[in-house]
């Protein structure tokens, strides 16, 4: 193997690397942004911070950026397809030295099988789980961190991501889902289930749950007949 050869396969491999690198910050970036809530990012864009007020343009129109992310994520997937079998071919090639395999059909065969696993296993752990944990432990400073880059991201792939966005748009009115309340605010039983789980004084706790309890109240059962009560003049 000569220098080329090698310098290739060098840059084969940092090719995959970047990839998996590529798919890991869209993986992050969508998990990041659905997570944040625009009250954590208020402040800091109150402050002149850019990547928070950046963030906050990206939450106010969530579904054409989530697009961006999976615009992102399909062609980083759809890039380490295309190099499975020639960098494996590269890398494999002395061991089937080795082995005295020399039948090409079998070589290749070889290599997208090798490849697949490799490239597999490369996404799910570096590609996927791994930034998922980091934006579910780290969600306020991984947002910031991906606010800009996903916005230029965004911005040069405007016309592919506004098909996609078009196109998703559509099947979800055809399907009987509108926009509406989409990051609105908590509802109700997600505001109960985050009270219960809350550390701090229980009366107090006791005291907002009894006030999401008010409206399901009637006026007989807080009140009392007149001709119940004593009363001084």
């Amino acid at each position: 193997m000569n220098l080329t050869e090698v310098m290739n396969d060098a840059i084969r491999l940092l090719a995959v690397a970047g990839l998996v690198l590529f798919n890991a910050f869209f993986v992050a970036a969508e998990l990041a942004l659905v997570r944040i809530r625009d009250t954590q990012l208020a402040s800091l864009a109150g402050r002149g911070n850019r990547r928070a007020r950046t963030a906050r343009h990206i939450i106010a129109h969530i579904d054409a950026y989530i697009g961006a992310t999976q615009f992102g994520i399909t062609l980083a997937s759809m890039a380490l397809g295309v190099l499975v079998e020639p960098v494996f071919r590269a890398l494999l090639d002395p061991l089937f030295a080795i082995l005295k395999i020399t039948n090409e059909h079998t070589e290749q065969t070889i290599a997208i099988v090798v490849g697949f696993f490799v490239n597999c296993y490369l996404l799910i752990i570096a590609g996927e789980l791994v930034p998922k944990a980091i934006a579910i432990r780290r969600t306020l400073p991984t947002a910031l961190w991906v606010a800009t880059p996903l916005d230029w991201f965004y911005r040069i792939s405007f016309p592919f991501i506004w098909v996609l966005h078009r196109s998703s748009q559509f099947v979800l009115h055809w399907l009987g889902f509108s926009d509406a309340g989409l990051r609105d605010s908590h509802s109700e039983e997600e505001l109960r289930l985050v009270l219960a789980s809350a550390q701090g004084s229980a009366d107090r706790r006791d005291l907002i749950l009894n006030a999401l309890d008010l409206r399901h109240r009637t006026a007989r059962e807080v009140m009392r007949p007149r001709n119940e009560i004593t009363c001084f003049d």
